[in-house]
């Protein structure tokens, strides 16, 4: 009998509350607490039966060192109507702590980072697939990339030549090598501490940001090859008074227009604010998008500690820790112009403190998570975060895994309503495809495709993938 049955449907709130019109619904789904894990930190990833996977950073049964009394976390199941299943409890040996978000892979399991890398199937049976011994580096940084040549791709916090975190390469059997040692160069100018799993652009190279280093010891935005080439692209705290901000916790999210985009979460801005979104291209040209907390009370947020997103109706969405109309954070949306909307303001009894980057489902709907705030109990404490959803009347897409491949790589389509499909066509190539579930295609990349939209006829209507897919 699984030891978690009972614990399969929790705390389900039937909360609704309206945030601006009827295309906007904001749905506290479930209160967090011991059993389900709680202090969620990572966002969502979208599995192959159509339901949402998420890692806690506290929680659970475990008392093992390093965890102590807080519990070592856990991985959970959750449905897009909020029933909550946990999965795997982590024991402090295979993992605690865990912050990141996880990474569906051709082979079905999700890869993740705790005290290394593991890949951990659907049922919860995980595999170390690396463990680091410091040379190689330490610390792995929240998440991994799966690249376009079929490896895995990450950075860790610390170790390396110089112990300071390093940029490594690993195959789906765990053989690693280390592409890059950070504070290779004098006072860390190249930065250190890279803290967030990579974005790979169409060139191959990948993107990232770090919290220290640098030229003004803020953090940077980087690029680094594939050979190991590192080209700092902005040095935060270069502007008077770090009015371009500072700390940048969040990763970045590449755009429709070739542009990245990210947070930073502090800097005094020209008067006074609480952190801002920036634009940075490809070949390093800086501009902030907005600046949070220049108004009093910070109504529109404050504190954009989690990476961006980008939807399907081309706008960018966040969240903010503190800020808004009750100071517990808010969530928001914001144009590539830079035009910020703030469609909602946590006050506490449905979250507070959202720490986690948001999550589209291929339904549309947004979700994501509260570090804080809501009704369960964990430790003794009430508020132990809660599973939320935002719907902005947006229509249902679908995702490939992965994003990018050759011609003839097998490819999973992930979607919400596919049974019956007709057609698959990669940029209007039409693929060879078997339907497994409402939730799940196979096909292959076919001759003759080229980087573009992969569509999929169904009786429904025509789904087209939120990110195009590219082929080398």
């Amino acid at each position: 009998m699984n030891p978690f049955g009972k614990y399969c449907v929790l705390m389900l709130l039937a909360l609704v509350t309206t945030i601006g019109s009827a295309a906007q619904t904001f749905t506290t789904l479930a209160n967090l607490d011991t059993t389900t894990g709680d202090f969620p930190l990572g966002p969502f990833t979208q599995g192959l039966d159509g339901n949402f996977w998420a890692l806690t950073s506290r929680g659970g049964f475990q008392t093992f060192f390093p965890c102590d009394n807080y519990g070592c976390g856990m991985l959970l199941k959750i449905s897009p109507g909020g029933t909550l299943t946990p999965v795997r409890y982590f024991n402090g040996q295979d993992g605690w702590n865990e912050t990141g978000g996880l990474v569906l892979s051709p082979n079905r399991d999700f890869y993740g980072t705790g005290v290394g890398v593991f890949a951990i199937s659907p049922n919860g049976t995980l595999k170390t697939v690396h463990t680091f011994s410091g040379p190689d580096g330490s610390n792995p940084a929240p998440g991994v990339t799966l690249g376009a040549d079929g490896n895995i791709y990450g950075v860790t916090l610390a170790g390396g030549a110089n112990g300071q975190g390093t940029f490594y390469k690993m195959t789906s059997a765990g053989t690693l090598s280390t592409l890059y040692s950070f504070c290779a160069q004098a006072n860390c100018t190249d930065g250190e501490a890279p803290n967030w799993q990579l974005v790979q652009a169409p060139n191959g190279d990948f993107y990232g940001t770090m919290v220290n280093g640098g030229t003004h010891i803020f953090g940077t935005i980087f690029k680094i090859t594939l050979a190991g080439k590192l080209t700092t692209l902005h040095n935060f705290c270069a502007y008077k008074n770090c009015a371009d901000g500072e700390d940048p916790f969040g990763g970045l999210v590449l755009a429709t227009d070739g542009n990245f985009y990210g947070t930073a979460n502090t800097g005094n801005c020209p008067t006074y604010c609480i952190g801002l979104i920036y634009r940075v291209t490809s070949g390093g040209t800086f501009s902030i998008l907005h600046r949070f907390c220049t108004q009093t009370n910070c109504p529109d947020g404050a504190n954009p500690v989690a990476s961006l997103i980008q939807a399907n109706d081309g706008n960018l969405y966040g969240v903010t820790e503190s800020g808004g109309a009750n100071g517990v954070g808010t969530i928001f949306q914001i144009t590539l112009a830079g035009v910020l909307t703030t469609l909602h303001s946590f006050d506490g009894t449905d979250g507070s403190f959202p720490a986690g980057a948001l999550f589209q489902g291929t339904d549309g709907i947004f979700y994501g998570t509260t570090s804080q705030g809501g009704t369960g109990v964990c430790r003794g404490f009430h508020g132990c975060g809660t599973v939320f959803s935002l719907s902005m009347g947006l229509p249902p897409f679908i995702s490939a895994v992965p994003t990018s491949g050759w011609i003839g790589r097998n490819v999973i389509i992930l979607g919400s309503d596919l049974a019956g499909a007709s057609a698959v066509t990669f940029n209007g190539t039409p693929a060879t495809f078997t339907v497994v579930s409402a939730s799940e295609i196979h096909a292959q990349v076919p001759t003759g495709a080229t980087t573009g939209t992969v569509q999929v006829d169904t009786p429904g209507g025509t789904l087209a993938s939120n990110v195009v897919f590219r082929v080398p």
